[in-house]
């Protein structure tokens, strides 16, 4: 593709790309910031944007974001705006809107008062006043936007317009529909039929993007393997018959791999190189690590000598490919970089180092370094410890639909019954053993926090901050944790942090064994490979989200709405829903003045019209006013700009790459460039070429069966209410030395309508009338919608 290149001065320049304040001074004039800049990317012309023939008229849109932000600019305190140059005061329509508006010659007014929170309570109140307009009574809401539990109210009750009636004025939505066939089939009831019915253009978070990744401090990594000289740990005994505090407790966790070396056989494995070029990287069968490290665990050893023997074994198994102008310049590259290469025993025995060398890692051996934990004290966060089930290749722990998941065979199937999810409890709990994952990560004190754990671990900007290595979140956003100085959060001359946090980033997935062949069943234990192969593989496919808009059949002006709706879906209107128009975008030197550029290099691009990895990057105007406002990137854009509101549009992937800094965005590019050249599977809405569905296939938003008469109710109690509960469920097979091989008869969850002990949890009954009610439905209700027939043959009722 024919691209511009500029002069290096991005990702290297962190205190620019991390969006601090970077430019003019502040008494500058707007017109200085939109300067023409050299920021190291590539950049090729934007889409060509639409054109209207005819005036749309006038359209009221009600955009209530929780109260908060809108069309228009909702705060009582005014802000300049650097780019456009105006003063924003509340009720001004914001940057965004005013854009869509004349692009799409239509006249856009505010129809929302901003007096409720939440969609039920909005909803109540515009359809008491039969959906008028709540600034100027006497129009009606043209375009409201709603969750889908109201939008199905009001079409249940024939006040929502079908959309399906109108899809050929709404060339892009029919198109975007066109192109995804598995999401049209979920999206559209009577799909196919003469009665189809549709009530909003869905918000969906970007085209098979991924939401939650392994995010690492990739410094600790750096500390313990790229220094030879470096002073290990040698006052510390981890393992033995009284092993210290702090560190690795015991040889607790097994190999899985292979039981004697790091590959059952000669093993050849798919990278990429600093050019995005695919590698076949030649390993070399060795003794596995864990076991080399589980004989000096038996007898007592010193992270020194865990250290040792793990950078040995990486030049044994590694060492053709390391060293200055190799593969790898540095060790830490096998597990940090786009190249990657390391496999789930491997990141257990480097977990295992780190752990070992908290004074290398701090400058003081009594600290702990928790190298697995959660973001916060909820369910949601807890989980995440159940999630990581995936590092043993089993699928559904993290489906965007509860635990669902295909096989090879286009099969539906439920993670809670499938034995393997329970077997990996096992290995968890040999991790939990160990001192590998947060002691109490369950914990639920009364005054709770969802980032508890992000703040201590990686933001470091509380009293009781410490060294985190490794969790499964939000890789954007939990990335912005970088850059942070001594000091942050308490007085910087009563505390210090050793070191300013520039690692802490997305990283791949490591290999393991997924179930990719149509010989694999559902019931064969986790150690069983038949049906699998050594993969890479990320599940955390974003979904559909419950929140859009709608059109009441009250509105006056229909035509006006469609257009609204059908410009997102264009590309020029993806782009400008996601990132504000086009005057907010970097504008890189010597490209023609006022073209619209998008860059080619941070999503993988594979052409100069991949308008899904192409991407537009904020200017540095609009960096200084998002750095300068104290909010975060989606607050900022929301209230400020106008822009990535959950509204119908397909959310750029660049989104993230916006909202994160420097050492962030080089984790997520890494992980986008190595899914990009295929030595990373990710899970994907559809296939292209592919009828039906693959073991890949993201699982769509379709039916449900409600448990009435709790026939399966030991299911639901294992694996619900973890957090502040460690007597019940999933969590005391993970807290309990030995895991389910220790629990017996031991009850494991208490609720309403009986105690169930383990083996009652995973009974074979009960996971058969499970299939044969809820996942028979759920398989049924796709069958219905897709066409595709996903029912397995266990499952039939």
């Amino acid at each position: 593709m024919k691209t511009k290149k500029v002069a290096l001065f991005g990702l290297a320049a962190a205190s620019c790309l991390a969006l601090a304040s970077c430019g003019p001074s502040d008494n500058a004039n707007y017109e200085e910031w939109d300067a023409k800049i050299d920021d190291g990317h590539t950049y090729v012309n934007a889409p060509a944007d639409e054109v209207y023939d005819s005036d749309g008229g006038r359209v009221d849109i009600n955009l209530n974001y929780s109260g908060e932000s809108g069309i228009t600019y909702v705060s009582a305190q005014s802000y300049k705006n650097k780019v456009d140059g105006r003063t924003y005061v509340k009720g001004s329509l914001l940057p965004t809107w005013r854009a869509i508006g004349e692009k799409t010659r239509t006249n856009i007014k505010e129809a929302s008062s901003y007096t409720t929170d939440g969609s039920t309570n909005t909803y109540a109140k515009v359809e008491a006043n039969n959906f008028a307009s709540e600034t100027s009574a006497k129009q009606k809401i043209d375009l409201l936007s709603l969750a889908d539990k109201e939008i199905s109210a009001m079409s249940s009750a024939g006040k929502a317009v079908n959309l399906m009636d109108h899809i050929d004025e709404m060339p892009n939505f029919k198109a975007w529909l066109k192109k995804y066939p598995s999401q049209a089939k979920s999206l559209i009831k009577g799909y196919g039929t003469n009665n189809e019915t549709l009530y909003y253009t869905p918000y969906y978070e970007g085209q098979n993007n991924l939401e939650r990744m392994f995010v690492m401090d990739t410094q600790l990594v750096e500390f313990v393997l790229d220094d030879e000289k470096a002073k290990y740990d040698e006052g510390k005994t981890n393992g033995g018959s009284d092993p210290a505090a702090n560190v690795v407790q015991t040889g607790a966790y097994k190999p899985f791999m292979d039981s004697a070396n790091n590959y059952k056989e000669a093993t050849t494995l798919k990278v990429i190189d600093d050019n995005n070029k695919t590698v076949d990287l030649k390993v070399k069968l060795v003794k596995n690590i864990v076991l080399q490290q589980n004989e000096l665990l038996a007898a007592g050893c010193t992270g020194k000598q865990l250290a040792e023997q793990f950078n040995k074994y990486l030049k044994d198994a590694y060492g053709d490919y390391m060293g200055s102008g190799k593969l790898y310049a540095k060790p830490s590259e096998i597990f940090t970089s786009k190249k990657a290469c390391y496999n789930v025993d491997e990141l257990i025995a480097l977990m295992r180092v780190i752990k070992a060398n908290p004074g290398l890692i701090s400058g003081d051996e009594s600290k702990e370094i928790v190298t697995f934990f959660v973001r916060g004290e909820a369910d949601n966060r807890v989980n995440t410890v159940n999630q990581i089930a995936q590092l043993w290749g089993v699928q559904g722990v993290s489906s965007a639909q509860q635990k669902l998941y295909f096989d090879a065979n286009g099969k539906l199937h439920d993670a809670q019954t499938t034995i393997g999810t329970y077997e990996a409890l096992e290995y968890i709990s040999q991790m939990y053993e160990e001192g590998l994952i947060l002691k109490e990560f369950w914990n639920k004190p009364s005054s709770t926090s969802g980032t508890r754990y992000i703040d201590r671990y990686y933001y470091k900007n509380n009293s009781d901050w410490g060294y985190g290595f490794m969790c499964w979140d939000f890789g954007a956003a939990t990335a912005a944790t970088n850059d942070k100085v001594e000091g942050i959060g308490t007085d910087p001359s009563t505390r210090k942090v050793q070191y300013e946090s520039k690692g802490v980033r997305p990283v791949l997935p490591p290999f393991t064994y997924w179930a990719t062949e149509k010989t694999w069943k559902h019931d064969q234990h986790l150690t069983d490979m038949t049906g699998k192969t050594i993969t890479r593989y990320v599940e955390a496919n974003t979904a559909l989200k419950t929140g859009s808009w709608v059109i009441p059949t009250t509105t006056d002006n229909l035509k006006g709405a469609l257009r609204i709706m059908d410009y997102m879906f264009s590309n020029m209107g993806t782009y400008i829903q996601s990132f504000g128009p086009e005057e907010y975008w970097a504008h890189p030197t010597g490209t023609e003045e006022g073209k619209a550029m998008v860059s080619t290099d941070l999503l993988g691009a594979a052409s100069a019209t991949d308008w899904d990895n192409l991407t537009p990057v904020m200017s540095p105007t609009t960096k200084e006013m998002f750095s300068s406002s104290g909010k975060g990137f989606y607050n900022f854009m929301r209230e400020n700009i106008g822009a990535t509101h959950g509204i119908g549009h397909i959310r750029s992937k660049g989104c993230d790459l916006q909202a994160t800094n420097a050492y962030g965005r080089v984790g997520l590019s890494n992980l986008q460039a190595a899914i990009a050249a295929g030595v990373v599977v990710k899970n994907v809405t559809d296939v292209e070429g592919v009828e039906g569905f693959t073991w890949n296939t993201t699982v769509p938003k379709s039916g449900s069966y409600t448990d009435a008469k709790n026939e399966y109710g030991a299911i639901t109690a294992f694996w619900a209410k973890a957090c502040s509960n460690p007597a019940s469920g999933w969590v005391i097979v993970v807290n309990t030395k030995g895991g389910s091989a220790a629990l017996g008869t031991a009850e494991i969850s208490k609720e309403d309508y009986g105690n169930f002990t383990y083996a009652q949890s995973v009974n074979a009954t009960i996971f058969s009338v499970k299939d044969k009610k809820f996942l028979y439905a759920y398989a049924n209700a796709i069958k219905q919608s897709a066409g595709y027939d996903c029912i397995p043959d266990y499952a039939i009722s």
